[in-house]
């Protein structure tokens, strides 16, 4: 497995360089990647666009009734919506990607899956959780339930 940046997916795949990549539907849309893409996969383990970030200067002055109401209240609601939102967004890009483009969805088995959610605990988050403010890392981590 090699990283290639997001603006040399599309040669890769057009030269056969690369011939699956981690990434999501709407990518697979918005950069053209199903142009050359023969697979995708499911489920897929990162959506960062779901996530809503606050500066934490301005949080922290807020006062703890106002947090405790957006972290019980408000974010669950935003959180299940977006998601929603996302998931569908996805599903209709994936019929797209084989109804029109001649792709094919696999989808991972539980037992891979396990193994995969593995590698990302133990390798992949641990190294993007050095580029970030610990707090914030902590936060996510907290959030996911690890």
């Amino acid at each position: 497995m090699v990283s290639v940046s997001t603006g040399e997916v599309f040669t890769a795949l057009k030269q056969g360089m690369i011939d699956t990549f981690l990434s999501v539907p709407s990518a697979l849309k918005a950069y053209s990647w199903w142009d050359f893409a023969k697979y995708a996969y499911l489920p897929y383990w990162q959506y960062a666009d779901a996530y809503i970030v606050a500066n934490a200067r301005w949080w922290n002055s807020l006062p703890q009734d106002i947090q405790h109401t957006v972290m019980t209240k408000v974010a669950p609601k935003i959180s299940h919506e977006s998601t929603s939102s996302i998931m569908a967004y996805s599903n209709a890009i994936l019929d797209e990607f084989v109804k029109d483009k001649g792709g094919k969805v696999a989808v991972l088995p539980e037992s891979e899956q396990k193994k995969m959610l593995q590698i990302y605990r133990t390798q992949a988050w641990p190294v993007l959780g050095k580029k970030m403010d610990a707090n914030v890392y902590e936060s996510a981590m907290k959030f996911m339930g690890y």
